[in-house]
């Protein structure tokens, strides 16, 4: 019984397709046999799909399962996703530190341990604009090299580990400043 004094009667126990309002519902189960009717109160809902679900960073939409029966597996709790959602529809995305190999002419980011991949692995197709970028060359780097180093002489055929020049790069890029000692 819907709490609009609908009745929708379950003939000797086989299921019948009861319309299920666009706004939440209230609906009576009554449990006709034995001595007493057993009456429940329930409560339907249109669940939201997961994939209105913004997942945070480091996660990612887990994929449409293709079964009507796993459907229930994509959807919310409520009408409207929320946090307590995100276990339920997201997924951890790899980093793209996992990523094996770049497109040509890239190099994996010196950040690359905190930036996200789109899916549970990495892959150069996928991922390789956002986990990979274009090294610096080592001739734009003066600045790391310090008082007593300077750039090398055949700096414009060496390039930084990532896009931009770091300390790591200073053994690339940089030779030891000839002294008046020298």
């Amino acid at each position: 019984e819907t709490h609009e004094g609908q009745r929708f009667l379950l003939k000797r126990g086989v299921p019948q397709p009861v319309p299920i309002p666009e706004e939440r519902a209230h609906f009576k189960l009554v449990v006709v046999g034995g001595a007493d009717d057993i009456r429940y109160d329930i409560e339907v809902i249109r669940a939201a799909f997961c994939s209105t679900l913004d997942c945070p960073d480091g996660q990612f939409p887990k994929p449409e399962l293709g079964s009507f029966e796993a459907a229930q597996a994509r959807l919310c709790r409520e009408e409207n996703c929320t946090e307590q959602d995100i276990e339920q529809c997201c997924a951890t995305a790899a980093a793209c530190s996992s990523l094996r190999e770049c497109p040509k002419g890239k190099h994996l980011r010196p950040d690359a341990a905190s930036i996200w991949c789109g899916s549970a692995s990495c892959n150069k197709e996928d991922d390789g604009d956002a986990c990979c970028g274009v090294p610096m060359p080592c001739t734009e780097a003066e600045g790391i090299c310090g008082k007593a180093r300077g750039l090398r002489k055949d700096a414009d055929q060496f390039f930084c580990y990532g896009p931009e020049c770091g300390e790591r790069d200073v053994e690339t890029c940089c030779a030891k400043r000839a002294t008046c000692e020298d």
